[in-house]
């Protein structure tokens, strides 16, 4: 309906006045009057808008709209509102292409001139630099057929008109959910109407909140919510009591968060598996370093009432590896992301220093730690990364007022609340990954490896540094091999390959595979120690910045032992800290190894004597069980990248409260109405997104191929195969919404369909879809057209072999294709990976320049090994909370 708008008055902008010459208005006019005129003459015309609709040339003329000073929104007083232009990053390079920008990029299947819907975009640099072609999804296009284009392409607010005063508003400010709109059959009323029949008599309040308008406290709860919930607001009420104290006044009096304000839900909580990269488990996997681990990924966001809207303020992704994992994950935490939007209120100082959302922020963490403590879980892992500037990892578009975190304010952030669970009881000890497992124990064989005692979470910095390092390693193994071939004489034997070692009959022994795989582990460790224990300085040798292993934090739930490095379970013996020593703690085992033991081979620090050791029980490790069954999978909120893309495909920006508002009430139908589509459809002719209750067509022949109305009307328009209507033009929504679950369920069926035909050797198979499927798969391997030549057939079976892939969890499965498509989207994510850590050291070098000379290393004396109970020191006033991801 906004591209039927804009066809036949463009000097409206929906509702909002713009400048234009004469001609152009005159000719806006003359369209207008010719479509009113269309409309009188043939009242039932597919036309005739009705109900809610989104354009405002609908229900009011365009030339007179335009000339109306009151054509600006009812409820904000703004007329035209751009949104900000989705995020493009260079294919080649990695590099942000940024606003106003010149790029390029390989026009879609299907044609049209849109953009967005290309999945390869190049920076001019990378254009002018490249001489004849570019490969795009293991094809090779020319440079010539790449269109120019400038990243300036912006997409206005969505209005809606009341059907009682006709008046029009931006559908944010209406807060109008236009998935729900039913082709524009429902009747909307807007807030003011609303505010007036409330005022006589003419509406009543509702008492249950309708469908479309489902809040946080209607979704369904879990052990760990409710948990998190009720410390929250234990917390909350003790604060209160002690700001009270502090200020000398009544409990009424403080600003505070009502409880039933706040609602805590775990919107995903799925098993998944992390992979181990290729040249690591080549290496490693001989030594019992596992092919994958299994995890359990859970996002949990917090909301809060905002003038009786429910606004996402905090959202936490963690991955629970539990005592079922093998390898180095087994009872660890990661602590993937965090992400958080300025809007929370009181905006006032806590009773404990520090700014209240801080404080709220930081005991939902806390609660989080106390109940993964209870069920079991050992360590928690934390790699203190902050985004670059300008890029999201969750919300997307954040409040202007609210900055991007650097890295020591983000670490900060994370370090003060680690002390107040350390005063609290829940954590025993705080370090870092660098001190705690990069060094060799006293009572460690010669033979451990410390690359395989490393975490290993997917998203980190290790994975990939180690795929990076252990490929530096090779080159430079395999180019002094090369060099010394190379260093010998031209008609030597050596040089002729006749050696006796290559005749195969040398002398020389072989190394063996334990010690090429210790070769391998100690360069490895040297080169990630080299990296993160590196100082910036300046020309006088003086620091510039700290060391990077700072920021790979470890949270020790349960105390270690000094001498083994395992989790203490049961009884423990302890030397407690004094002075300048730290605690010295041994297991139960260590502890009778030593006692048996005599002279140098004890290996006990100066001044820890094993019979003044005093005994101490720690208690039993849960068994990590998870109370909570594991969740449904969900397309948009399984993966912050999935959630942060439903974001920006969608404009659920949160650059405003208002949209802040807006942007929240969408999540919350998403959650509630998981089957409901995540995305509108694009034209494929014009680019303009179609809301959903637009008159549309698609093609089910084409690959994702959709036509809006007035494109479709167009007497230029052209297309080979039928176009079904979708949308408005097929009458109701709810008839839209059975058609979709039938759509959902037949592609289920087709799924294992696939998997059966691709495992099936019975020639003679009763199922006759089966042979049909294999017949498809036999077509695929001899027809000479392919999908780049326009193959139907092949063009189908590739979308359900991509469709497949991307819900596909077997490690071996027989799917066509299946492992080249999984290989497609690794690749694709370790993009992303080696973009965020190129960022973050280029933030940390950028940081260092800044940093002032004579600059004092953080306290780490408290926190390496900090003291559990008590033993850390009083934190400083608390940093304000981050604006983004942990």
């Amino acid at each position: 309906k906004e591209k039927e708008k804009e066809k036949v008055a463009p000097s409206v902008g929906r509702g909002g006045k713009r400048a234009q010459a004469k001609a152009e208005a005159a000719a806006a006019k003359a369209a207008a009057d010719a479509a009113a005129a269309a409309v009188k003459a043939d009242p039932k015309s597919e036309n005739t808008p009705t109900g809610a609709k989104a354009d405002p040339s609908a229900k009011a003329d365009p030339s007179a709209a335009a000339a109306d000073p009151s054509s600006a929104c009812a409820l904000c007083c703004q007329e035209k509102l751009m949104f900000e232009p989705l995020p493009m990053w260079c294919t080649c390079c990695n590099e942000r292409i940024k606003k106003h920008q010149v790029y390029y990029y390989a026009v879609p299947e299907g044609g049209g001139n849109n953009a967005q819907m290309a999945k390869s975009v190049y920076c001019h640099k990378c254009y002018t630099d490249t001489k004849t072609q570019f490969a795009v999804e293991d094809k090779q296009i020319p440079k010539s057929a790449l269109v120019k284009k400038k990243n300036e392409e912006e997409m206005e607010e969505a209005w809606v008109q009341c059907d009682k005063c006709e008046r029009w508003l931006h559908q944010i400010c209406a807060l109008f959910n236009g998935r729900q709109n039913d082709g524009g059959d429902v009747s909307f009323t807007c807030p003011l109407c609303c505010l007036k029949d409330l005022e006589t008599g003419k509406r009543k309040p509702i008492d249950k909140r309708p469908k479309t308008l489902m809040g946080a406290c209607e979704y369904p709860q879990t052990k760990l919510s409710d948990y998190l919930e009720d410390r929250v607001a234990r917390s909350m009420k003790q604060e209160v009591a002690d700001m009270a104290k502090k200020e000398n006044c009544a409990e009424k009096d403080v600003q505070t968060v009502n409880p039933g304000e706040l609602a805590i839900r775990v919107v995903s909580s799925v098993e998944k598996r992390v992979e181990t990269k290729e040249k690591f488990l080549q290496v490693f996997g001989g030594s019992g370093f596992p092919s994958t681990m299994p995890y359990r990924s859970k996002a949990i966001l917090l909301f809060k009432k905002i003038d009786g809207v429910d606004v996402v303020l905090f959202t936490m992704y963690v991955h629970e590896f539990d005592k079922g994992c093998s390898g180095p994950n087994s009872r660890r935490i990661y602590l993937s992301y965090i992400d958080s939007v300025k809007y929370f209120t009181p905006e006032r100082t806590s009773a404990y220093g520090g700014a209240l959302r801080t404080f709220v922020y930081h005991d939902l963490m806390l609660g989080y730690l106390e109940y993964v403590r209870n069920r079991g879980f050992t360590s928690m892992y934390i790699w203190s990364c902050p985004p670059s500037q300008g890029e999201d990892y969750i919300l997307y578009c954040h409040p202007q007022r609210q900055k991007t975190p650097k890295p020591d304010k983000l670490r900060e952030w994370y370090l003060t609340m680690l002390r107040k669970a350390c005063e609290q009881r829940i954590v025993h000890s705080v370090t870092n990954l660098y001190d705690q497992l990069f060094h060799r124990r006293p009572n460690d064989p010669p033979e451990k490896l410390i690359s395989t005692k490393l975490p290993y979470f997917e998203g980190d910095y290790f994975p990939g540094a180690f795929e990076d390092f252990l490929k530096m390693i090779e080159d430079e193994e395999n180019g002094d091999a090369g060099g010394a071939n190379a260093a010998a004489p031209a008609g030597s034997k050596k040089a002729a390959g006749g050696s006796k070692k290559g005749k195969g009959g040398g002398k020389k022994k072989q190394e063996n595979d334990k010690e090429v795989i210790r070769r391998k582990d100690g360069k490895l460790i040297e080169k990630l120690s080299e990296v993160i224990t590196k100082k910036n300085c300046d020309a006088n040798g003086r620091a510039m910045s700290m060391e990077l292993k700072h920021e790979f934090i470890i949270v020790n739930l349960f105390p270690t032992c000094s001498c083994c490095g395992t989790y203490v379970e049961g009884t423990s013996y302890v030397c407690p800290p004094c002075g300048t020593k730290e605690e010295y703690r041994l297991c139960g085992a260590c502890n009778a190894i030593i006692a048996t033991s005599s002279g140098d081979s004890r290996k006990l620090p100066e001044g820890v004597v094993l019979s003044e050791m005093v005994q101490e029980d720690v208690g039993k490790h849960g068994d990590t069980k998870d109370p909570d069954p594991p969740g449904e999978p969900s397309e948009f909120f399984d993966t912050r990248q999935n959630f942060l893309s439903l974001c920006q495909g969608n404009h659920y920006q949160f650059d405003t409260l208002r949209r802040a508002k807006h942007s929240s009430m969408m999540v919350l139908y998403h959650m509630h109405n998981p089957q409901a589509p995540g995305f509108a459809a694009t034209c494929n002719v014009c680019g303009i997104e179609m809301q959903a209750d637009a008159r549309a067509y698609r093609c089910d022949e084409c690959s994702d191929y959709d036509v809006c109305e007035a494109c479709r009307r167009s007497p230029n328009f052209k297309h080979e195969h039928p176009l079904r209507p979708t949308g408005a033009a097929v009458g109701s929504a709810t008839q839209e919404d059975r058609e979709r679950v039938e759509r959902m369920q037949q592609l289920h069926r087709t799924m294992q369909l696939l998997v059966h035909a691709s495992a099936c050797s019975d020639r003679h198979c009763p199922s006759t879809n089966c042979m049909k499927v294999k017949a498809l798969f036999q077509h695929g391997l001899t027809c000479p057209t392919k999908v780049a030549g326009g193959c139907m057939l092949c063009r189908r079976m590739w979308n359900l072999l991509q469709i497949h892939a991307k819900g596909c969890r077997t490690p071996n499965c027989p799917v066509p294709r299946c492992r080249d498509l999984k290989e497609y989207r690794r690749r694709a994510a370790q993009v992303q990976e080696d973009r965020r850590r190129q960022a973050w050291m280029q933030m940390h070098r950028q940081q260092g320049m800044q940093q002032p000379q004579g600059m004092q290393q953080p306290q780490q004396q408290g926190m390496q090994h900090a003291a559990a109970y008590g033993g850390a020191p009083p934190p400083p006033p608390p940093p304000p909370p981050p604006s983004r991801r942990g």
